[in-house]
This record gives structure tokens, C-alpha cells and sequence, in this order.
């Protein structure tokens, strides 16, 4: 704090000042204030589409999905050669359930270059959790018929396949583990609904 607070005081009018504090109001859990320092830093620098992905970012840790995803759009339409802008609409859009957008975000992110090899393997973990709420929509009905297994199982076999795509890529070893433990769980979850429905499409 007291580094970026240097910063500012020598550069009141750069906005990268700003954006550090941000994060470390952010993580301290002053949302607030984490918010007046980066519309500070937007007004400072509007054209820069890593503080318009914060204030996003900000807004979506609060809830405010409508908001967020104008934002990453905004940030997306000022880098539109820069993947993770897409990846950080194809989240918002699972965060609000709405999968055919989420995957479509993702397809368009494929073929665009990222900076920050933390996003390795982030198209297809995308992917795999949108699967996981597909998987999530087909149980939500109470009826469990030999079709409705068949589907389910199908896409658990689908999710396994995207994680493995993930891991080939370069996703990062501690959301792997998370992410071998929710597909874990959801699979448990099918067998027992469906009992030797679960089988029809194989291990997995």
C-alpha cells in the first residue's frame, strides 16, 4: 500500500497508482473504497482496458452481473485482438447462467493472443464448468429416465474430456485439483440418482 500510495504522490496523474491500491483495498476487503480508486483510475485512463476489466471484476464479486458484462464488453471492444478480455465475459456469463453466450465468448477467445500465461488452459476449464451447470440443469427435474441418465453421464464424460484438455494446455496445478474434486463429486452425485443408468456411457 504504501509503495502504490509513493506512486501516486509522485504521479497523481497516472492511473496505475490508482489500480495497485485498488487491488490492495480489494484484498484487504474495502470494496469501496477499492471502487472510488479505480473510477479514479478510469477517469485518468479511459481507453485502458485492464482498469475497465477491474471495475468489472468489482462489480461482479458484488453481484452485479449487468454491470460487469457491460464492462468486459467495453473492455473486449478496446482490445479486441486480447484474449482474456472474452475469457473475462465467457465468466460473467456463467456466473449468470446463461451458457450458449458463456462457450461463445470462449470460441471467439480461442483464436486471440494472451499476455498472461495464467490463462493457460482457460478456454477448456471455462468449457468443463460450463458443462458442469449443464449437468446442473438436467438434474434439476425430479424425473430420472434412462434418457435423461444417458444425457447426464454423456456430459460428465464431455466435462472430463475438457479438464484433460485444460491440463494439457498448462491449467494451474491448484485449479486442477479443484477441479478433479467437483467432477469427482458430480459424478457420485449422477450414480446416485441414477443407479446403473450411470454406467451406460462408461467409466470416464
Amino acid at each position: 500500500r504504501e509503495r502504490f500510495q509513493r506512486a501516486v504522490d509522485v504521479a497523481p496523474d497516472y492511473f496505475g497508482g490508482y489500480r495497485g491500491l485498488a487491488a490492495v483495498d480489494t484484498l484487504s476487503g474495502d470494496t469501496r473504497r477499492a471502487e472510488e480508486r479505480l473510477r479514479r483510475a478510469h477517469e485518468l485512463a479511459p481507453l485502458e482496458p485492464g482498469v475497465v476489466t477491474d471495475l468489472a471484476g468489482l462489480y461482479m464479486d458484488a453481484g452485479h452481473v449487468d454491470e460487469a458484462l457491460s464492462l468486459f464488453e467495453r473492455a473486449s471492444e478496446l482490445a479486441p485482438k486480447r484474449s482474456e478480455y472474452r475469457l473475462a465475459m465467457a465468466e460473467a456469463f456463467l456466473a449468470a447462467g446463461r451458457l450458449p453466450e458463456a462457450r461463445q465468448q470462449v470460441e471467439e477467445a480461442r483464436g486471440l493472443r494472451t499476455r498472461n500465461r495464467r490463462f493457460a488452459g482457460a478456454p477448456d476449464e471455462l468449457l468443463f464448468r460450463a458443462t458442469l451447470l449443464e449437468i446442473d440443469q438436467h438434474r434439476a427435474g425430479e424425473v430420472r429416465s434412462r434418457d435423461e441418465c444417458e444425457t447426464v453421464v454423456g456430459l460428465l464424460d464431455a466435462a472430463e474430456g475438457y479438464l484433460a484438455l485444460a491440463a494439457e494446455a498448462g491449467l494451474a496445478e491448484d485449479l486442477l485439483r479443484k477441479d478433479h474434486k467437483r467432477i469427482s463429486r458430480k459424478r457420485r452425485g449422477v450414480e446416485e440418482e441414477c443407479g446403473p443408468a450411470a454406467d451406460l456411457a462408461g467409466d470416464g
